[in-house]
């Protein structure tokens, strides 16, 4: 996990050890918009808010993904 600017941002790794899902299926959710997701570096990370709106159901912004 990568803390910036005092917001938590988890890698693919991470989140497929925190859901209990394949790495497979944290793209498709990102694809689908489910999890707002940003590239740093050469991985793409999704942040603490993204994955507490989607686990709270929010997830309004279908279909937008953010690089």
């Amino acid at each position: 996990m990568k803390v910036i600017n005092g917001i938590k941002m988890y890698s693919t790794r991470e989140l497929c050890d925190l859901l209990g899902v394949s790495s497979a299926s944290i793209t498709a959710m990102r694809n689908k918009g489910l999890l707002l997701s940003t590239r740093i570096g050469k991985g793409k990370y999704t942040s603490e808010h993204s994955l507490a709106d989607y686990l709270n159901g929010k997830t309004g912004e279908q279909g937008r993904k953010t690089e």
